[in-house]
C-alpha cells in the first residue's frame, strides 16, 4: 500500500458455519446494492494470512470491530466473518476475537482478492478516505482434526503427479500489505 487506508476490513465466508469462528457480534447486514470499489488485488489462490496480521500489527493497525453475519446467494447462505482494523489499539472487548482470528489464519489457507472502497458517513463518501477489503472464502485446512498436516501430491502444471508420495499442503503466496 503507497497511503494509508483508514481502514482495513478482512472477511472471510464460510460455506459451513460451524467452520466460523465462535462468539462474534451477530448482525443483520444488508449488501450495498451498487458496488463502489475498485479491485486491487487479483485473486490468490492457496494464501496464507499470517504475514498479513503481522504487518498490519506494525503498520500500527489495531482491531476494532469484529461481526458475523449471514449472507444469502441464490444457492446458499454463506455465514460471513469480518474483522475491521484502524490506525489505534486494538479494542480491549476484541482481544479474544484477535486470538481467534489469529489461530484461524495459521490452520487455513484461502482465495483470496482485494477491493479499495471510498469510506461513507451518513451514506456519503468520504473525500480523501477509503478502506482496504481484503475478501477471502474457500477456506482450506492446513491440518486434519487430530493436528496432522494435510498431505497432497505434489502436481505439475498440466496436473500429473510429481514425486513417489504425499507432501504437507503449504500456501503458495503470503498475503502482506
Amino acid at each position: 500500500m503507497s497511503r494509508r487506508a483508514k481502514f482495513i476490513v478482512l472477511q472471510f465466508r464460510f460455506a459451513k458455519s460451524q467452520f466460523a469462528p465462535k462468539g462474534l457480534k451477530k448482525i443483520n447486514k444488508l449488501a450495498r446494492e451498487e458496488q463502489t470499489g475498485t479491485l486491487c488485488m487479483e485473486t490468490k489462490e492457496k494464501a496464507s494470512l499470517v504475514e498479513l496480521l503481522s504487518t498490519l500489527e506494525k503498520a500500527g493497525y489495531g482491531l476494532v470491530g469484529a461481526v458475523c453475519f449471514n449472507r444469502p446467494t441464490e444457492r446458499k447462505v454463506y455465514t460471513v466473518t469480518q474483522y475491521t482494523f484502524a490506525l489505534e489499539q486494538s479494542r480491549e472487548e476484541l482481544i479474544i476475537a484477535l486470538s481467534e482470528l489469529k489461530k484461524m489464519v495459521e490452520q487455513t489457507i484461502w482465495t483470496v482478492h482485494a477491493f479499495e472502497n471510498p469510506c461513507f458517513s451518513h451514506g456519503e463518501i468520504v473525500a480523501g478516505e477509503w478502506t482496504f477489503s481484503i475478501m477471502a472464502n474457500r477456506r482450506t485446512p492446513l491440518f486434519e482434526e487430530d493436528g496432522s498436516p494435510v498431505m497432497v501430491w505434489k502436481k505439475n502444471e498440466e496436473g500429473d503427479i510429481i514425486g513417489d508420495e504425499k507432501i504437507p499442503l503449504t500456501p503458495e503466496v503470503n498475503i502482506s500489505i
